[in-house]
């Protein structure tokens, strides 16, 4: 038996789709209307963002782009 989310799963993944191009003010007005009263999907969509946002930056120690020698 598995455990319900509390959220629509596929209602969180539009959601956050639809948030990514956003700019960080228009993301909130995005969330908070679509969310309504539902924290679970508010708490995930946020989720989603945070780690998006983590994997889009580079990571600390990473190689710099090669460059070319002439």
């Amino acid at each position: 038996m598995t455990a319900k989310a509390g959220f629509d799963p596929a209602e969180a993944q539009s959601l956050f789709f639809d948030a990514l191009p956003l700019s960080p003010a228009e993301r909130v007005e995005l969330i908070e209307r679509r969310c309504g009263a539902d924290a679970a999907l508010r708490r995930e969509v946020e989720s989603l963002l945070g780690w998006d946002a983590q994997a889009s930056r580079p990571s600390v120690g990473t190689a710099p782009p090669p460059t070319e020698e002439m």
